[in-house]
């Protein structure tokens, strides 16, 4: 072996190792499609005054806090969800209400469905698997 290679050798030996891969990966991004006519699913900003009117008129757009009061979820008009779950994690994701039928999808997360209840100031969502959660209106 030359100095040449012995002074190579002992430069790499003394660098620190690589660093570790993430612990899981990067959630991937949330596929591009639009919702039928009249839903409140969209794939792309829409100023508040170019938003359908069916958009707006949504009883479950607002913000819901659950019965325990940790748990905050905003729906927007424009078809965005926002839920706090009160353990300082913020989730973002998007929503389309048909109906009783409301399918949420946050990033990150597998989409989850449930039927959706409103009267009045509560909100009732019913999973798939029977659990219910009521909410009631904040604002």
């Amino acid at each position: 072996m030359s100095d040449l290679d012995a002074t190579t050798m002992r430069f790499f030996a003394s660098l620190p190792p690589p660093p570790k891969p993430p612990l899981r990966p990067p959630a991937p991004p949330l596929a591009r499609r639009t919702a039928p006519r009249g839903a409140a699913w969209t794939n792309h900003r829409v100023p508040a005054a170019q938003a359908p009117a069916a958009a707006k008129e949504l009883p479950i757009v607002g913000r819901w806090q659950d019965s325990t009061g940790t748990e905050l979820i905003e729906f927007r008009a424009d078809g965005t969800v926002l839920d706090d779950p009160g353990n300082g994690e913020q989730l973002h994701g998007r929503y389309l209400l048909r109906e009783d039928n409301l399918n949420v999808q946050m990033n990150g997360i597998e989409p989850l469905t449930f039927t959706a209840t409103i009267n009045g100031k509560t909100l009732q969502l019913k999973a798939a698997d029977g659990q219910i959660t009521e909410y009631l209106r904040v604002r």
